[in-house]
């Protein structure tokens, strides 16, 4: 029975590993959201949100398309 449900949630592991972004781009995104918090440009609650917000990493994959060299 669980067979035919396998390529399915096999798509459904994909879409969501191809909607994570690089190690290397999301490192950089942490140093630079901390290096704001730092310099007080963000709030720490906007710090939070940018770490932790899934519609942050969207957002981060939606502007550089995975490329960590994309990112400035």
């Amino acid at each position: 029975m669980m067979a035919p449900d396998l390529p399915r949630r096999r798509l459904i592991a994909d879409a969501y590993a191809a909607m994570e972004p690089p190690d290397e781009l999301w490192k950089a995104y942490l140093v630079e959201i901390a290096r704001l918090e730092t310099k007080g440009e963000i709030s720490a609650e906007d710090y939070m949100l940018l770490r932790h917000v899934l519609s942050a990493k969207a957002a981060l994959m939606d502007l550089t398309k995975g490329d960590a060299s994309a990112f400035t």
